[in-house]
């Protein structure tokens, strides 16, 4: 042992218990083992340790070459553990566990390290070991490892292999970073044509250190050479394809509809390229994820929470679909969180699609969401002149002004119709020959009342108040206050108007507020009636409300943060009053 003539295989045994993969064997430390293994003998141990140490510079030591061939066949060289145990004393015993190795040393380091896996084990816990010299030799060498994990891993590729870690940490390591640059264009090249589809998951690890570390002219014409290649899988060819549109949208992005558009088995390997891929989803423009969403859409169906859905982990084993309706549901948001006309308009077309029906709720969302952004991004403040107007004479600058101006006068009004001593609430009612409230009046009809008294308002300020205003899709909302080229929709429902609780979202939001005048501004007016006969309160959750005030705060609550800065809700009390009516 000390003469360094150990024979191989007893070495290999004394490697194995120096990382822990004998249970028998106690120890939290590879000291500690070996001398559970030998009887507390210090000596023998010290012998040990000094045989692991030496097999570094062994004559028997195989070439890189040997080991990558023996991988290959599944085979572990005796003397690959001993020398990486070897190299872990050698840094042990090193002043700042700096260590030097020649080229040979470090090829054939790296080769083991890269074919032939090294765990510790310490107690139940068993796990794979970065060894401590490669950190140094990660960050001096990049060439060095580059041209051997090449080797290694196009090795493992031929051989079948997948879910191989060196692709992972070339994707997510930033340390492995220059090593990406030299070996990422390398391996792509080198990748098998006919690949088996659990290898497609490595392919979007390169992909991906590609899109970080690599030329996009050198990435772009690498994927036109490997598409040229007649024997690729048609699977492979979707995930090259898919890669040629992240990396330039306007060479592959019609290619890829073209290759994939109506053929349910393509469209299907599209969404595991992309569910599997970890490609940065905001280099996509807005026309692309617009493709990417109306190409898979139609295929998968988004997963909604709640009683009667399955979102747990385990519906990603029962629904295949389940990671394909979130990549899906993440493109529509990267589409909401873009300020642009091209977004705007994407969501819009979405909207047209009939096969994207089911996920006509979240584009709404979304379409809304970006309306705001949007704003956000082109909102100028207003000039001096502006601000000077708006002091003085009370005119809006803009559709929030002008959205707070109409809520205050709406409010001034339900005031008004409330307590009052004209008894203005009977306006909202059909009454008898003694001018007794019998039934509330239609929905226009009350509408139009209270646009009469608003307009006697707005008009002093040259703002036009109309009923039914048109907006997008030939929509029309109950009323449209408009000036200086902005607007504002109000959306109007009696308390017992059966889509009181849903066309706040899907009618005032999804419909109106999306205008470019408005902004993503609006009003919600609700006619409360009270508990009558003739109109009931329209429950949510099986409840009702009792008063004007509780409804109004109850509509609020279903408000996201966003919605509530831009979008307000009036309630006016045109109920009967609890005291004697005279007559």
């Amino acid at each position: 042992m000390l003469n360094n003539r150990c024979a191989p295989a007893v070495l290999n045994e004394l490697a194995h218990v120096y990382y822990g993969a004998y249970v028998d064997v106690n120890g939290d430390n590879s000291k500690e083992r070996l001398l559970d293994l030998l009887g507390d003998d210090e000596e023998l141990v010290g012998a040990v340790l000094s045989g692991l140490h030496g097999s570094i510079s062994r004559h028997d030591l195989p070439t890189e070459s040997e080991i990558i061939k023996l991988g290959v066949r599944n085979r572990i060289h005796l003397l690959a553990y001993p020398f990486m145990a070897g190299l872990e004393e050698m840094v042990l015993s090193t002043p700042d566990h700096d260590i030097s190795l020649n080229e040979q040393q470090m090829r054939l380091a790296l080769a083991i390290h890269y074919t032939v896996p090294i765990w510790s084990y310490s107690g139940n816990q068993i796990e794979e070991t970065t060894p401590s010299w490669f950190p140094s030799v990660l960050k001096f060498h990049p060439g060095i490892i580059s041209d051997v994990m090449i080797r290694c891993v196009v090795s493992q590729l031929r051989k079948g292999d997948f879910s191989i870690s060196t692709l992972y940490e070339l994707a997510s390591s930033q340390d492995h970073a220059d090593v990406a640059r030299l070996a990422v264009l390398p391996l792509l090249e080198k990748f098998p044509v006919r690949c088996t589809e659990q290898q497609l998951s490595d392919l979007n690890y390169l992909f991906t250190a590609a899109f970080l570390y690599c030329e996009e002219a050198a990435l772009v014409n690498l994927i036109e050479r490997k598409l040229s290649k007649q024997s690729m899988t048609v699977a492979q060819q979707v995930y090259w394809l898919c890669a040629g549109a992240f990396a330039s949208p306007s060479l592959f992005q019609e290619r890829l509809e073209t290759h994939v558009n109506g053929n349910q088995r393509r469209i299907a390997y599209l969404a595991k390229a992309l569910i599997n891929s970890t490609f940065a989803v905001d280099r996509l423009s807005a026309n692309a994820l617009q493709l990417l969403i109306r190409l898979i859409g139609p295929l998968y169906r988004p997963l909604f929470s709640g009683s009667d859905e399955t979102t747990s982990e385990e519906a990603r084993f029962l629904s295949p679909g389940f990671d394909a309706g979130n990549q899906i549901q993440a493109f529509i948001n990267q589409l909401a969180s873009i300020p642009s006309r091209d977004a705007t308009e994407a969501l819009e077309n979405l909207l047209s699609v009939q096969e994207l029906l089911p996920w006509r709720a979240y584009l709404n969302d979304a379409k809304y969401r970006q309306s705001i952004t949007r704003c956000e991004a082109e909102f100028q403040h207003s000039d001096i002149e502006q601000v000077l107007q708006v002091l003085d004479n009370h005119k809006p600058a803009n559709p929030a002004d002008l959205a707070a101006l109409t809520f205050d006068h709406l409010r001034d009004i339900s005031n008004d119709i409330r307590n009052a001593n004209t008894s203005d609430w009977r306006q909202y009612w059909n009454v008898d020959s003694y001018n007794r409230p019998e039934k509330p009046r239609p929905e226009d009809n009350c509408r139009d009342t209270l646009l009469s008294d608003l307009q006697l308002r707005l008009n002093l300020l040259d703002i036009d108040a109309q009923p039914e205003g048109r907006y997008a899709d030939d929509k029309r909302s109950d009323m449209r206050i408009y000036y200086a080229g902005f607007n504002v929709p109000v959306e109007v429902k009696k308390s017992c108007h059966r889509d009181l609780w849903s066309a706040i979202k899907t009618q005032l939001i999804a419909k109106y507020t999306r205008d470019p005048g408005a902004q993503g501004y609006g009003i919600y007016l609700v006619f409360w009636f009270g508990d009558t006969e003739h109109c009931r309160p329209t429950p949510i959750d099986r409840h009702r409300s009792k008063s004007a005030d509780e409804l109004e705060k109850k509509l609020l609550e279903t408000l996201s943060e966003d919605e509530k800065l831009r979008i307000s809700i009036c309630v006016v009390d045109v109920s009967k009053p609890k005291t004697k009516i005279a007559t």
